[in-house]
């Protein structure tokens, strides 16, 4: 999956457990941009939520560390 640096910064962010305007503002967004850009990180993955995207990206780690070791 072709992932933008941007997407891959937010997506970052993320796991830093930080809160939605923590983020944009670090990021210099607005909250509402941020939430637009999250969505769009979110149909990516076809999750709907922070949590399950987070737990997609970690099942997908464990798969590629178990395949490579």
């Amino acid at each position: 999956m072709y992932l933008t640096d941007e997407q891959k910064i937010i997506i970052q962010k993320l796991r830093t457990n930080k809160k939605n305007f923590e983020i944009a503002e670090e990021l210099g967004y607005s909250l509402a941009s941020l939430k637009r850009r999250l969505k769009e990180i979110y149909s990516l993955y076809y999750v709907s939520s922070r949590l399950e995207l987070i737990q997609k990206l970690f099942h997908a780690e464990i798969q590629l560390k178990t395949t490579f070791n």
